[in-house]
């Protein structure tokens, strides 16, 4: 049995982000076109999606107060649906809340981005093979 999981970062949150994809065809002189990806790092306790007035981030298209992520009591960041109904997909599912895992997709009104969050393997310690104990095989004499 492996004690390999992941883990973040836990003074930063490991740099939770969105990451915006973009579709289509690229301008050939654009950032895009050179493999820059736009990035909006999530704001500790709470980002506000939409197109209104005092959200953190503002994309047009959208309700005024579209959507959240949030940092659950757990360290983990939930995508929540605050818009207008069937408006919102993570990974193609439709979501009222979805808890966001490295690399899920959100599809937002004609918008589409990615959650990104660094992780570090954990891989255990010594401490983690001294505390094992090994099964004796059975004894096969008859």
């Amino acid at each position: 049995m492996s004690n390999t999981g992941t883990t973040q970062d836990p003074a930063s949150g490991g740099h939770p982000r969105l990451v915006f994809s973009s579709g289509g065809m690229a301008a050939a002189d654009s950032a895009a076109a050179a493999g820059v990806q736009r990035e909006f790092a999530l704001l500790p306790g709470r980002t506000v999606i939409g197109s209104g007035a005092g959200v953190n981030l503002r994309l047009a298209g959208l309700a005024d107060r579209h959507a959240e992520v949030r940092r659950n009591e757990s360290g983990q960041w939930v995508y929540v649906h605050l818009g207008p109904p069937d408006a919102s997909k993570v990974n193609g599912q439709p979501v009222t809340e979805a808890v966001l895992h490295t690399g899920d997709r959100i599809e937002i009104g004609d918008w589409l981005l990615s959650y990104a969050r660094d992780e570090y393997a954990d891989h255990g310690g010594l401490d983690d093979v001294a505390d094992q104990t090994i099964a004796e095989p059975p004894n096969t004499e008859t």
